[in-house]
């Protein structure tokens, strides 16, 4: 074992070629990375597209047109969903004003594809104006899915109006879980509209049966108990 003492001692080669690399060496590899994932967002499998997919937004490739480009071209081509999915998540995760302005001009084919769209608008680092009007105009959806994709994406950028949004949400939400949600960041906002909404509705102070997520909470727990009777 003495012997063989410098083997485990001494760094091997490859380590310590990769100690020296100088921030140059890792550019060029990131870059050699990104290239060989926009190569793959046009392999014939459709799983290698969406895992391609998602290690470019991974890499936040802004300063890449090349990938934003390969990534809406999968968005609007691609004839799977599931990949277009996947790219919209990316194109959100890149970030940058291009990732942007392309989302907001999207228009999705399916629902499926709305929601995420608007799921990667929330992963942006930064949005505008424009942006904060359409997430905002989506909560008066009638589609659940969009609502609460909607919801989390203006969760993620909270700004002046964001509790004037709570409180629509929790008056007209389609989902018990989903006024929770805007009930929760009201607690965050303090102001005294926001306090008396939050005492309406729990703490007993007036009926709250106009709330349409206490009716929709009270049908679950009404349907579905949480304890059960052992047969």
């Amino acid at each position: 074992l003495e012997a063989n003492r410098s083997l485990y001692l001494n760094p091997t080669s490859q380590a310590a070629s990769s100690q020296d690399m100088d921030g140059q060496g890792f550019a060029d590899l990131r870059t050699e990375a990104i290239d060989a994932l926009i190569a793959m967002l046009q392999d014939p499998a459709p799983e290698p597209r969406a895992a391609a997919a998602l290690a470019l937004g991974r890499l936040r490739a802004s300063d890449k047109p090349a990938a934003l480009k390969g990534l809406t071209q999968v968005v609007l081509e691609d004839e799977e969903e599931y990949v277009r999915a996947r790219a919209l998540l990316a194109i959100g995760m890149i970030g940058g004003e291009p990732s942007e302005n392309f989302l907001l001009e999207y228009e999705p084919p399916s629902l499926t594809l709305r929601a995420y769209a608007l799921l990667s608008v929330g992963l942006l680092p930064e949005i505008g104006y424009r942006t904060h009007t359409g997430l905002n105009n989506q909560l008066n959806s009638n589609n659940p899915s969009t609502v609460m994709a909607a919801w989390w994406a203006l969760s993620r950028h909270p700004d002046k109006n964001h509790a004037t949004a709570a409180r629509q949400l929790i008056r007209s939400a389609p989902s018990p879980w989903l006024a929770s949600d805007a009930l929760h960041s009201l607690g965050k906002a303090q102001s005294q509209q926001n306090d008396n909404l939050l005492a309406h509705v729990l703490l007993g102070e007036s009926k709250p049966m106009n709330v349409r997520s206490w009716d929709l909470l009270t049908d679950v727990a009404s349907k579905k108990p949480l304890v059960r009777e052992a047969n």
